[in-house]
């Protein structure tokens, strides 16, 4: 019988931990698949432009209250919040400007006959989550607009 002395023992252990370990990398490499990527990269989103923005949007300021928004094709547009009823219309004129949308706004209370503005604001929209495009003004509001009608 032969007899193998400690160091080739341990070196003998070694090995057969070096082959076992690789072999059950190898098993769970095999059980657990990353998914693959199908079909072809998604696009980037839309750039904000005008014809994106021209229609009818239902929108949230400051997530205060529903509302609508009438953005029209010649640089103006019409909003009340909190429906038909909602007291206060807003009304001005839009421009898209280095992907940033600018508002100059006035407002009327059909109640009081009261009037006011004009109110400057910088909205800058994501389009990540297109066609819903939320965003945020110079003053910190929030806005969102959401299911268009062209």
């Amino acid at each position: 019988m032969i007899r193998f002395g400690p160091l080739v023992r341990l070196v003998t252990v070694g090995l057969f931990a070096a082959i076992l370990f690789a072999g059950i990398a190898v098993a769970l490499q095999m059980c657990v698949r990353l998914p693959r990527a199908v079909g072809a990269p998604l696009p980037p989103p839309p750039k904000l432009s005008a014809e994106i923005l021209v229609g009818k949007w239902a929108y949230d300021w400051d997530e205060k209250s529903e509302g609508t928004i009438w953005v029209y094709p010649d640089g103006s547009y019409c909003s009340i919040l909190g429906g038909p009823s909602g007291g206060t219309i807003w009304h001005g004129t839009w421009e898209v400007r280095d992907g940033v949308l600018h508002l100059t706004e006035w407002a009327f209370n059909p109640d009081n006959q009261g009037r006011w503005g004009p109110i400057h604001y910088r909205v800058a929209i994501s389009m990540k989550r297109y066609p819903r495009l939320v965003g945020s003004t110079q003053y910190g509001n929030e806005v969102v607009l959401r299911d268009p009608v062209r």
